[in-house]
This record gives structure tokens, C-alpha cells and sequence, in this order.
């Protein structure tokens, strides 16, 4: 066979199958992500060990040769995928964690844009050998969680919070600001964290955000208007508003959206939730339902459920319940002919808490409030699983203490910076409708999720993409170091890859090619391959991890972590208030004595 005849026969062989129009490349690309026997034979094909931290976010270029990665050393990096070497990198001027980075043009890979745990944003040129941050801007107060571009516009993208704004900058308009909570770029504001959001790549004026509510709110972007843009928000926050949706059964729920991802026709919607699961909407089925968001009122109320007794505290850097090995508590008793000495420790800190929490003199010193009042807010607050925490490093904005002040000035909890989402009240919060978008709970429609997948453990880490894989099938990382896949509309699970030896946070299908990328709480980049000679997937396997998984979600969901600092702080405020009522008790008794 002459090499021509060869090159020919190769040629027909690929193209038999799809010849029905001109994107037959696209077309074979798209078929092998969609075929179950290539995505069987996934397999490691290279560790990229470019960071010396967490690997938070991931991002693929245009032509798919090279991958963008944010991680917990404040470096971005540009690794070419196929060399395997690195093509640019920066040190930058983040002082916390980076979470999210993307390209801001399609076609060019020189400048990005990135967000970090301080809530500061950095528009960085990649080409420059010494510091190459061309825009800074501060205006988050607190985390920012995620940047957005826009598609075929290389001068604006688009950010989010803790601080409940989203934000569009146009770097045409103002190329920095260092002014902390200005508004000028707010286009949408909540009273909750807005902590992720997603663009329709095929309806780029579709905008959804995920909010701490266990809302989805969808928009559109041309509706909405900045300050800076010589606009008046507040006049189009309302009639921007498409619709606001959370999952069944999670209407009177408050936990986290951690991931949104439009699947590649735009016509669905994949929603992945902390301490719960993932699900599938339609983006028509949902936007064609109009939302009312009228209000009787300037001010509203959104109520939070009560949370269950602390069960157990776990010590930030503890990643004990994570990973392949990890097993719920119940199996480790029955191994362990000795429980350790750090769960011994947390057991009793838990129990020391309880007892001052629920001891009569401590409810005397917190002035007298009642039982399912004040002095039941730092259990309540505590007992709230870890969708209420980002990563277990990651800074978050200030908060006040949960406990009063006595009149000798115990240790303050206030300047923690690691215990903001730990000490949030749970009593009712009063939102101010003068200032930004803000949708009451009556406003929420719980449509019927197309499909819900199960399985995977979304808990400890508020970073969890999903994501879809060709037009058949949707993945999600999980705390168990797994990447779980699912057919899409089955439901089924068909796949596992270990991923990481503890959590895996991100994950990144090439633009076209059967490609993936992953990573988490190890310090590399994890890339995938149909590689293996045969299909392999083992079900039995599967299923006993999806039974661990789901035993060990409901034990996270009764599970806080909180910093050292945090522990020592809170038993020594509560021993001092303890201390401080003793006197007053003491003037009480002889009081009641004198009188009779």
C-alpha cells in the first residue's frame, strides 16, 4: 500500500462516519468525548508539579495546547500541556490564595485576569519577566470567588464575592481602582455571598449567579448598568431578573453554590451544591416562568434554619475525612484499638463547649436572653457544615464576635480573620432594598431538576467544579480525591478516576480533544488520557464509595472547621464570662435572701 494510499484510507475511515456537513473534525472530536468505551480508558498521562500550593483553578486557551493555573503560592502559571513545560509564569501581588484565573481574550495568551482570597482583582500581563500586573482593582470587600470574561470582548469581564456583588470592569473606562466597597462596577447586589457564576458561551447576555442561599439567580446582562457607565443601577436591577431557582427540596435550605456550568449548546444548566449534590436544569424550562419581584416593602427578612447541636469540631488543616483512604467515623472506631490523640482532643473541646454553652451561668452573663436566643448562637453557628467555608487556608473578610464584650475585655474573636463564616448569626437578617437586586425567598421558584446525580462528596472546600463532558456526560470533583462522571441523562455513574490524594476541586475538559485536567489539594496538575488498552470501570468498587461518601457527607454536614486560634479564643471568652457572672449570681441570691 503506497503512502498515499495509506493517507487516504486513514482519511476515509474518519471522515465515513461524519460526513454530513462541513464540521466533520468537530463532529469526530465530539463523538470521541461522547463515547463511553474512550472515556473507560481514562488514565493518568502526566503530573504537572508547577505550584507549591493548592491548585485552585484551572483554565485551558483557545487552541488547547496550553492550561492556566491559579494556585495557593499567589504564582500564575502557563504550562504548555503537550511539552509539558512551562511557558510563562508570575509572581503576583496576591496576598492570599488565588481562586480563579482566566484568559481575558480568546486568541491572545499573554494577559489574564485573576481573583484571590483578599478580594483583590489583577489583570496580569503573562509576557513581562518582572511584575506584569497591568490593572489592580479592590473594590471587593472580602473574598472574590470568581472571574468571568465575555466572550469576543478582550476588555471587560466580570467578578464576584463575599461581599454580594457582581461587578463589570471595562478596562477602556478605568484600568485600576484601590477604593475598598466602591460601587462604581456593581451591577448586581445581594445580601448573601454571591460565590460563583457562570456566562452562556452561546447567549453571552445570560448571565447566572450562585448565591449562599442555595439560589440561582439567571440574568440578562444587557439589562444591567454600572455607575461608571453614567447609568442608574438601581432602575434596572428588577427588570434584568429572569429568574431565581434552587433545587427541590433545598427551598428552605441555606447551602452554597459552588459550581455553574452551561453545557455547550447553552441550553442547560449544571448546578453543584456544598454539602449536598448535583443537578441538571433547562435554561428555557426556567427563564420562560416570569419572576415577580415585587415587594410591599423597603426592608425584608430572610429566616435560616435552626442547625443541629455540635456533633464534633475538626482543626483547619485536618484532612483526616478526605481522600481514598478516608472512612466514616464509625469504621474508624471499629479499626482504631486507640482513637487518636487530635480526635480525642477535638471530642472533648467539643464537649468543654457544649457544657459552658448550655451552663445556666453562661446564659446569665450573655444578659439574660433566651434559650434559643443569643447564647445558643455560637453552637448554632458552629454547627453549620462546611458549605460556609472556602478552603482550609483561605482568609475571609472580618466579622464581629459572636459574644459580648464583658466588662474585663475577654480575648476578641473579632480580628480572626480564618472564623468569619463561623460566627454568622442564624437569627433573621434584615436586607436593605435601596442598594442593589435583592430577591426574597418568595421570589424562588423550586422548578423539577432534569436530573440529580449522587455519589460524590461536596463539602469541605468551597471550590468544587462540575462540568460536562462532550453532549452525554457530566463530571464533578469530590472530597473523597475522585473525579465521578455520570451519564448525563440516566444518570448512571460510569466512570471514577483517582485524582488527587485528598480533595479534588478542579477539573477542565479540552476545548475539543478527549483531554482532561484536574486538581486540588495536592500541588500539581493532574492531566488524562483515553490511554488504556481496554475499558475498565468497576462497579462494585463504585458503589461502596458512593455508600461511604454518602455516610461521611451527613458527618461533615454536623462538622465545623475552625482554626486553632478560633478554639482558644472562643473557651477562654467563654471562661471569662463565666468568670464575670459568678459576682452577679452572688448579688442576686443575697438579694432574693434579703427580701425574704
Amino acid at each position: 500500500m503506497s503512502k498515499m494510499t495509506s493517507k487516504n484510507f486513514f482519511r476515509n475511515v474518519r471522515d465515513l462516519p461524519y460526513s454530513q456537513g462541513h464540521r466533520d473534525r468537530a463532529n469526530m472530536y465530539t463523538s470521541c468525548k461522547d463515547s463511553k468505551d474512550l472515556l473507560q480508558r481514562m488514565q493518568l498521562s502526566k503530573a504537572l508539579a508547577v505550584h507549591e500550593g493548592c491548585v485552585n483553578t484551572l483554565c485551558w486557551n483557545s487552541r488547547g495546547d496550553c492550561i492556566l493555573s491559579g494556585s495557593d503560592d499567589q504564582r500564575l502559571v502557563i504550562t504548555d500541556c503537550f511539552t509539558h513545560k512551562i511557558v510563562a509564569e508570575q509572581k503576583t501581588v496576591h496576598k492570599a490564595n488565588i481562586f480563579s484565573a482566566k484568559y481575558l481574550a480568546e486568541n491572545d495568551d499573554s494577559v489574564v485576569v485573576s481573583c484571590s482570597g483578599e478580594g483583590l482583582i489583577l489583570v496580569t500581563d503573562m509576557t513581562r519577566k518582572d511584575m506584569g500586573q497591568r490593572s489592580i482593582f479592590k473594590c471587593h470587600y472580602g473574598t472574590t470567588y470568581n472571574v468571568q470574561t465575555v466572550p469576543g470582548d478582550c476588555n471587560t469581564f466580570l467578578s464576584c464575592g463575599e461581599d454580594g456583588t457582581v461587578r463589570f470592569f471595562d478596562l477602556r473606562q478605568r484600568s485600576n481602582c484601590l477604593q475598598s466597597s466602591c460601587n462604581e462596577d456593581v451591577i448586581v447586589s445581594w445580601e448573601g455571598a454571591v460565590t460563583t457564576m457562570a456566562v452562556n458561551q452561546m447567549r453571552p447576555f445570560q448571565l447566572a449567579i450562585g448565591c449562599s442561599d442555595s439560589t440561582v439567580r439567571l440574568f440578562d446582562r444587557r439589562m444591567l448598568v454600572t455607575k461608571s457607565a453614567g447609568g442608574k443601577p438601581e432602575e434596572h436591577f428588577r427588570k434584568s431578573a429572569l429568574c431565581a431557582f434552587t433545587a427541590p427540596d433545598l427551598e428552605n435550605a441555606l447551602y452554597r453554590v459552588t459550581s455553574l456550568k452551561f453545557s455547550p449548546n447553552g441550553e442547560d444548566i449544571l448546578v453543584s451544591y456544598s454539602a449536598d449534590y448535583l443537578y441538571l436544569f433547562n435554561v428555557n424550562e426556567i427563564a420562560c416562568n416570569a419572576l415577580d419581584t415585587s415587594s410591599s416593602s423597603s426592608t425584608r427578612k430572610l429566616n435560616s434554619k435552626s442547625a443541629p447541636p455540635i456533633k464534633r469540631l475538626r482543626l483547619r488543616g485536618d484532612w483526616s475525612d478526605t481522600g481514598p483512604n478516608a472512612r466514616p467515623e464509625s469504621e474508624e472506631q471499629i479499626s482504631q484499638v486507640r482513637p487518636t490523640l487530635q480526635a480525642t482532643l477535638m471530642q472533648r473541646m467539643t464537649d468543654v463547649l457544649a457544657r459552658m454553652l448550655n451552663d445556666p451561668a453562661t446564659r446569665l452573663a450573655l444578659g439574660g436572653v433566651s434559650d434559643n436566643q443569643r447564647a445558643d448562637r455560637p453552637m448554632a453557628a458552629a454547627s453549620q457544615s462546611e458549605e460556609n467555608a472556602i478552603s482550609e487556608s483561605a482568609p475571609v473578610r472580618e466579622s464581629s464576635s459572636p459574644l459580648p464584650s464583658s466588662s474585663s475585655a475577654g480575648p476578641s474573636m473579632s480580628d480572626d480573620r480564618d472564623s468569619d463564616d463561623l460566627i454568622d448569626s442564624d437569627e433573621e437578617k434584615v436586607v436593605n432594598d435601596d442598594v442593589g437586586l435583592h430577591l426574597s425567598r418568595t421570589d424562588v421558584m423550586t422548578p423539577c431538576a432534569r436530573q440529580k446525580y449522587v455519589g460524590h462528596r461536596n463539602a469541605r472546600t468551597m471550590i468544587k467544579e462540575a462540568s460536562f463532558w462532550g453532549d452525554n456526560y457530566v463530571m464533578s470533583g469530590s472530597d473523597c480525591g475522585h473525579v465521578f462522571v455520570w451519564d448525563k441523562n440516566t444518570a448512571e455513574l460510569v466512570m471514577l478516576m483517582e485524582a488527587d490524594k485528598h480533595v479534588v476541586n478542579s477539573l477542565q475538559p479540552h476545548p475539543y480533544l478527549p483531554l482532561l485536567a484536574t486538581s486540588g489539594i495536592d500541588h500539581d496538575i493532574k492531566l488524562w488520557a483515553p490511554m488504556a488498552e481496554t475499558p475498565f470501570f468497576d462497579i462494585l468498587d463504585a458503589d461502596r464509595l458512593m455508600v461511604r461518601n454518602k455516610i461521611m457527607l451527613q458527618e461533615t454536614r454536623d462538622t465545623i472547621t475552625v482554626p486553632a486560634s478560633f478554639m482558644i479564643r472562643m473557651l477562654a471568652c467563654l471562661n471569662q464570662i463565666r468568670r464575670g457572672s459568678r459576682p452577679l449570681a452572688r448579688q442576686r441570691r443575697q438579694a432574693s435572701a434579703d427580701l425574704s
